[in-house]
């Protein structure tokens, strides 16, 4: 299909001055395609966002290949170190068959916490106290 060539899955894209994810592209019309998006900037972060592509006029498709690369000279070359971490921590853990720890609590995969119900949680610790 020809959308897969002009805007593949997973490509970033520059949308209103803004940088998004695609997530899924729909041939609307014979030259028309409609782009489903996850905001990337600081501004639309995990924002969702459709985006017609003939409507935008200043939408630029990002290539890896024109990725300039620059050397970090921090010592010990821990700005890469940092960034490369932050990434990795920034995964979601989706593995039912093991506990993760958290800075404050234990959890396994399929737990589902109180978040749901914050006023049964409160009242759990009025009544300990």
């Amino acid at each position: 299909m020809q959308s897969s060539r002009l805007y593949p899955v997973g490509a970033h894209v520059i949308i209103r001055d803004t940088e998004w994810r695609i997530t899924s592209v729909n041939a609307c019309d014979m030259s028309d395609y409609r782009l489903t998006c996850v905001g990337v900037s600081d501004l639309v972060r995990g924002k969702k966002g459709i985006f017609f592509a003939s409507l935008e006029n200043d939408l630029k498709l990002l290539l890896p290949e024109d990725t300039d690369l620059k050397q970090d000279n921090s010592p010990g070359f821990i700005s890469s170190k940092l960034f490369i971490e932050a990434t990795v921590r920034s995964i979601p853990k989706t593995d039912p068959q093991k506990i993760y720890v958290a800075a404050t609590r234990a959890r396994d995969g399929l737990f589902i916490s109180y978040h749901g119900q914050p006023s049964v949680f409160l009242e759990n610790i009025i009544k300990e106290k």
